[in-house]
């Protein structure tokens, strides 16, 4: 099932647009963010962590619920149709895991800095 989502993602991963790269041109504080927008980095740091970590089904519904979200994000950026509502559901589910007991504390780490990019991405292109 994990294969199948990955590989789908995989296929579905568009850039979000115009948005995404003024963004990234302004927001560049940690060497890790140099090659990826946060939409980008957020689904490949969710599927890895998805990938190695033994969770029960309440918190692997939330990492595909967010990677989901995420997805329909991307797909319609690159139409030109930024769909908030979809981002916010993806900040939504990856704050429940950022807090989820059942995962190790650098995964942990790791999706709250996602968090906070994609909150300030989220308060950027609002303001478009």
């Amino acid at each position: 099932m994990k294969t199948l989502i990955f590989a789908a993602l995989g296929l579905g991963m568009l850039s979000a647009g115009d948005a995404l790269a003024q963004y990234n041109h302004h927001h560049q504080p940690a060497a890790r963010y140099r090659q990826a927008d946060p939409v980008n980095r957020a689904m490949r740091d969710l599927q890895t962590i998805f990938s190695r970590a033994r969770v029960d089904n309440h918190e692997a519904n939330h990492f595909r619920r967010a990677i989901d979200e995420l997805n329909d994000f991307q797909r319609r950026a690159a139409r030109g149709r930024f769909d908030y509502g979809n981002l916010d559901r993806a900040i939504g589910n990856i704050a429940d895991l950022a807090q989820a007991d059942q995962l190790h504390p650098r995964d942990r780490a790791i999706l709250r800095e996602d968090l906070f990019n994609l909150r300030n991405f989220r308060s950027y292109a609002g303001r478009r």
